[in-house]
């Protein structure tokens, strides 16, 4: 299992985030769908993190009227959320 630091994303004109990118904890940079990061969360494939001003919070998927969405946890900082992240 890698862990991956989302470093940016693509949105679409709606500012919905639909691929994020970034570099794993093996030095292998990734780019991949939103629907595919949902898929390695939720099978234990990877695991996945932001990190801005020192902190690091975890993307996790959650379900927005009744759809799966990528999104961080709380940490005190909104610099780190994914619709924060730069372009990929």
């Amino acid at each position: 299992m890698a862990r991956r630091q989302v470093k940016c994303t693509t949105k679409d004109s709606m500012k919905e985030v639909t691929h994020v990118g970034g570099q794993d904890n093996y030095g292998i940079r990734f780019y991949e769908s939103e629907p595919d990061a949902i898929h390695h969360i939720e099978n234990g494939i990877h695991t996945y993190f932001t990190y801005a001003d020192g902190h690091q919070a975890e993307v996790n998927v959650v379900i927005i009227n009744g759809r799966k969405h990528l999104r961080t946890s709380s940490d005190g900082t909104t610099r780190n959320n994914l619709s924060k992240l730069p372009d990929c």
